[in-house]
């Protein structure tokens, strides 16, 4: 640690906590920065290439095949992502916030004794 102190380097982050990686030459000199850069880059990439692939799919089958029942569930089917972030929104927001209380976790309720306390 005297050495870290006189160099000037610093302690490294994590460096006391067992088991835990740390980056020990600096966030940005280090190759998992980059490395985790390069896997999200390659990641969103590949999947705008394969939604970009299927919408266009969508879009074709659904003008050409104008009132057929594959055309019509293809267009309902590609209006459902506008949904499901609300729903799963709602969700969440009630399954964190919407939690009933147990009455030996109320605030007026002592749990020593079993009494409710006024107010």
């Amino acid at each position: 640690m005297a050495e870290a102190q006189r160099t000037g380097r610093g302690i490294a982050l994590g460096a006391k906590i067992e088991g835990a990686g740390g980056f020990p030459h600096g966030v940005l000199r280090g190759t998992q920065l980059w490395d985790a850069a390069w896997n999200s880059l390659r990641i969103v990439g590949l999947a705008a290439l394969i939604c970009g692939f299927f919408g266009l799919l969508i879009g074709y089958v659904v003008v050409r095949g104008a009132g057929s029942r594959v055309s019509s569930f293809l267009r309902q089917v590609s209006f459902l992502h506008y949904l499901v972030p609300g729903i799963a929104f709602a969700a969440a927001s009630l399954s964190l916030f919407a939690v009933r209380l147990r009455q030996d976790d109320h605030p007026a309720h002592d749990r020593r004794t079993g009494a409710a306390h006024p107010g």
